[in-house]
C-alpha cells in the first residue's frame, strides 16, 4: 500500500558523488539519477496550473554499507534567480513512498528529506503559480550521523525547468430580444515577467491557434491575458441551446518570430 507525504522541497538530479573530504579515486559509487515521467499529451512545456508533475528518481550506492547507517539527505535550496524556485511559496510537493520501502523523513524547520535506502522513489511537484520554473537540486549521503563523513552527489549543477500557464474556458450567454445563443471563451496566461513570457506576443512576432473542440476543428489569433472568443452555437428561441461537450480536446499554439526558430505548444482536455 503506498504512502502519501506533503513534502515542501526540491526535486533530485542523478549525479556522481565525491567525498567531502578526501581526494582518492574519482570513480563515482554513489548517484542520484533522476526522471521527469511525462506521456504524449502531458510535458514538461505544457504544464495547467491546477496540474502535477510526477518524478521518479533512483538512488544508487556501490559502496560497502555493512553495519553502517546510511541516510541519503536533500537539503533545501533555494537559489537567487529569475524563476520561481521557492518551495513554500511558489510549489509544494507530495512523495509516494511504495510498499516496503520506509518513509522519509522531512524536517519542518529545513525542509530537508532523508530517505534511508538505495531505492527507486517517486515524488510530485505542484506549481502554485503559472509562470517559468527553474528548481536547483542537491543531495548527499551521511553515514553513521557523522557530519564528518558526508559525501555530496552534487558534481555538476542541475536545475529542473518548466512553464506553467493559467488555463481557463467558459461560457456566456448572449442575447437579441428574444432569441439567446452561447459564446464559447478561453484564456491563458503565462508569469507576466519579461523571463516568463513564452506565449505573450511580446516575445513571438505571430502566433495562432488550432483548436478541435466537439468534432470540429477551429483556429485564430492568440495571445496571452486576453479573452479569445472560440466559437458561438446558432441562435435559439426564448433560451440559450443546452451545452452538451463542456471541454476543449486540444488547442495547439503556433509561435514564430523573425529569425527565432518556430515553436508549437499542445494544451489537453481543457474543461469549462
Amino acid at each position: 500500500m503506498k504512502k502519501m507525504f506533503l513534502i515542501l522541497a526540491s526535486v533530485v538530479i542523478g549525479l556522481a558523488a565525491c567525498s567531502k573530504d578526501s581526494g582518492g579515486d574519482d570513480t563515482p559509487k554513489v548517484s542520484v539519477t533522476f526522471k521527469p515521467l511525462v506521456t504524449e499529451t502531458k510535458k514538461l512545456e505544457n504544464v495547467k496550473l491546477g496540474e502535477h508533475i510526477e518524478l521518479e528518481f533512483t538512488i544508487t550506492d556501490l559502496e560497502d554499507n555493512t553495519g553502517k547507517e546510511v541516510e541519503y539527505i536533500k537539503p533545501q535550496t533555494i537559489e537567487s534567480s529569475a524563476y520561481y524556485n521557492n518551495p513554500v511559496k511558489d510549489y509544494e510537493m507530495l512523495a509516494y513512498v511504495g510498499e516496503g520501502q520506509k518513509a522519509p523523513k522531512v524536517d519542518i524547520l529545513t525542509y530537508a528529506i532523508t530517505y534511508y535506502k538505495a531505492d527507486t522513489y517517486k515524488v510530485y511537484i505542484i506549481p502554485k503559480k503559472a509562470g517559468s520554473y527553474e528548481i536547483p537540486f542537491s543531495f548527499y549521503k551521511r553515514v553513521d550521523g557523522n557530519k564528518d563523513k558526508e559525501k555530496d552527489i552534487t558534481v555538476l549543477p542541475y536545475e529542473f525547468r518548466f512553464d506553467v500557464a493559467k488555463v481557463k474556458a467558459w461560457t456566456k450567454v448572449e442575447q437579441q430580444g428574444n432569441r439567446f445563443r452561447n459564446v464559447f471563451y478561453f484564456r491563458f496566461e503565462d508569469g507576466g515577467a519579461p523571463n516568463m513570457n513564452f506565449l505573450s506576443s511580446s516575445k513571438w512576432h505571430k502566433q495562432e491557434y488550432f483548436l478541435h473542440f466537439n468534432g470540429q476543428n477551429l483556429s485564430g489569433e492568440f495571445d496571452q491575458g486576453k479573452d479569445i472568443q472560440f466559437f458561438a452555437s446558432e441562435w435559439k428561441n426564448g433560451s440559450a441551446p443546452e451545452i452538451l461537450y463542456r471541454k476543449i480536446d486540444r488547442i495547439h499554439i503556433t509561435q514564430e518570430n523573425g529569425p527565432h526558430p518556430y515553436n508549437s505548444i499542445d494544451y489537453y482536455d481543457i474543461e469549462f
